[in-house]
């Protein structure tokens, strides 16, 4: 045994010699290592550390990109070099504003009303309805100043700010709008209108995930996707009035005291009730509202349970009518497992979250026009494709309804705020001029802006000298309204006004400008306010003569003008109130002091 442990420690001994020399080698080896392979590995460390915090940077600018809304098309309306920038409303400062909510009352109610059809609230994926319009019904969505009820009570100068809610909704929700959208103001005499610009803009057309991290691509084609924003934006306006109808198919009906004021002989309108409410948003503010409620709900029934288990002194004083704004979000793309059908039974708060999310702006003006009209629910359908590549046919998977109240807390949207951005933007244009203005969300641009509309007119007075007679003509052209027109047109973006003037002879009589004078110093410029559009406008006039007419051949646009005349210069002249007049006025002050030979002379091409 001893033998036996002397061996191993002997031999352990020998092992832990021969690592111990084989260390030392080692160190020997290092420490013979050049100093350059050092500084070489140091290097090497360091250019890695550079690239990996390079990486890590490239990568958190990427979520930072990402999180950023996308590209989202142009400007919904074109911006003419000729209008003013008045005043710039930036979304940072817009969303600090609050005012306290302004008292209402509801001046004016008209059209009528359905009632919710119940059987709707039991709706499930596995038991969806087809969304089908029963009949043709009329919709009406007139602008603020076409309409009759709101012109009568600015006339009495009741309020001075008349809009729908549709648009007081949009301007709310401004700061939520990702893509660009524009509508009209026209003051006058201390009055403000709210317009849509036409038919097919964002005050009627919904949105669909303009919000979303991934927005549908935007297209204005004839010929778009039916996944294009445009295409998904006429499918959910549309499916939404086809929703609101079917849901109120019922027989119970409630008409307003007056008739519905859009409807015209023949039609047979959708159940929509108007309600004008007017609002004291401040003391230098009335507005008066349009507003639309889409359907009711009869709680008689309950009401009476209520006051039949009722103490003495209890007084139930309820409303056995609900008042409902319906409306219905849908659902486009079909990521299996993400879909309203597989979700919308078991999570659909999960479906409501990313909903709040991808349509934060729409959602906002649907609950604050809910609220503007004063109804206690918004009742909201979840509608998908019945085929994914088939935008028209669609199937309902679940209605709910929300109490407004309720719903506005859920999505973040403080009245006391939507009232603050609407004071604040009526309460700067009340310090302009009276004229024509349009408010433009600016595209990929985190502010609103307001120009004030004006539209500058460019042309020419054309002179030939008459030999036979020895008198100088002038030219007038008769357009289809048989008005008197000189050579005239607008001017096109970043265009000299000369070259306007140049371009409108050619197109317009096929005067080209080597068969021309112009006169150097001559040109009438006047600026007015048109009394009848409400626009600010701009006339710039030329002069110019054709020296020899047999190499000029003048021909006029037929589609345009149905005839051409020559008239003899022999001021005064009196032919048509406006600009013919005003110029021909003008150039006849500056002859004054020279002729029209000695203009004739001093012109060039």
């Amino acid at each position: 045994n001893n033998q036996q442990s002397n061996y191993h420690h002997h031999h352990h001994h020998h092992k832990k010699r021969q690592f111990n020399s084989r260390r030392s080698h080692s160190k020997k080896k290092k420490s013979a290592v050049s100093k350059t392979h050092d500084k070489e590995l140091q290097k090497q460390m360091h250019r890695m550390k550079k690239m990996k915090t390079q990486k890590l940077r490239a990568r958190r600018r990427n979520t930072m990109q990402w999180r950023k809304p996308q590209n989202q098309g142009g400007s919904s309306v074109e911006i003419k070099t000729t209008w003013e920038s008045k005043i710039q409303y930036v979304f940072a400062q817009l969303s600090k504003k609050e005012i306290a909510i302004p008292a209402s009352e509801t001046i004016y109610e008209a059209g009528f009303i359905k009632e919710f059809d119940k059987s709707f609230n039991t709706v499930t994926s596995s038991n969806p309805v087809t969304l089908v319009s029963k009949g043709k019904r009329n919709f009406y969505s007139t602008t603020a100043s076409e309409d009759p009820i709101l012109l009568k009570y600015a006339e009495e100068k009741q309020a001075n700010v008349f809009l729908s809610a549709k648009l007081l909704s949009l301007i709310m929700a401004a700061t939520r709008t990702v893509l660009s959208w524009d509508v009209v103001v026209t003051k006058k005499d201390g009055v403000i209108f709210f317009d849509k610009r036409d038919k097919m803009t964002r005050v009627d057309i919904m949105t669909v995930d303009e919000t979303s991290v991934k927005p549908p691509k935007g297209s204005s084609d004839k010929k778009a996707h039916m996944d294009s924003a445009f295409e998904l934006g006429k499918e959910a306006t549309i499916a939404n009035l086809k929703f609101s109808q079917l849901v109120t198919q019922t027989k119970q009906k409630q008409t307003f005291k007056e008739p519905n004021p859009f409807a015209k002989e023949g039609d047979n309108p959708a159940g929509v009730g108007f309600r004008y409410r007017k609002f004291q948003v401040s003391p230098t503010i009335t507005a008066i509202v349009r507003c639309e409620v889409d359907g009711f709900i009869d709680n008689s029934e309950k009401i009476e349970r209520k006051k039949r288990f009722a103490g003495e002194d209890e007084v139930i004083d309820e409303s056995p009518y609900e008042y409902l704004s319906i409306r219905a979000l849908n659902e486009y793309h079909h990521k299996r497992g993400q879909d309203y059908r597989s979700l919308i039974d078991t999570h659909v708060g999960r479906v409501m979250i990313t909903e709040v999310k991808n349509n934060s702006a729409k959602l906002s003006r649907w609950v604050s026009q809910a609220i503007l009209a004063d109804c206690d629910s918004l009742n909201i359908g979840f509608i998908t494709r019945k085929n994914p590549k088939n935008n028209k046919k669609h199937v309902v998977v679940r209605v709910d309804s929300h109490p407004v109240y309720q719903l506005a807390q859920q999505i973040a949207l403080k009245m006391s705020n939507a009232w603050g951005i609407f004071e604040d933007i009526v309460s700067q244009m009340q310090n302009l001029d009276d004229g024509k203005y349009i408010l433009v969300k600016l595209a990929n641009k985190q502010r609103l802006q307001l120009y004030r509309i004006s539209t500058k007119m460019v042309g020419t007075l054309v002179f030939r000298h008459n030999a036979d007679a020895n008198i100088f003509e002038f030219m007038l052209l008769t357009n289809k309204d048989d008005q008197y027109e000189f050579v005239s047109g607008t001017q096109d973006k970043s265009e000299l006004e000369l070259n306007t003037a140049k371009r409108l002879l050619k197109s317009e009589c096929n005067l080209d400008e080597k068969d021309v004078l112009y006169h150097k110093e001559f040109k009438y410029h006047n600026r007015y306010h048109d009394e009848n559009t409400n626009e600010e406008k701009t006339d710039v006039m030329f002069l110019c003569f054709i020296p020899d007419e047999s190499s000029a051949n003048i021909n006029v646009d037929s589609d345009k003008y149905s005839s051409l005349e020559w008239m003899e210069w022999n001021p005064p002249h009196s032919i048509q109130p406006g600009l013919i007049d005003n110029s021909l006025e003008y150039l006849a002050e500056q002859l004054q002091s020279t002729t029209l030979e000695q203009m004739f002379k001093n012109s060039s091409h």
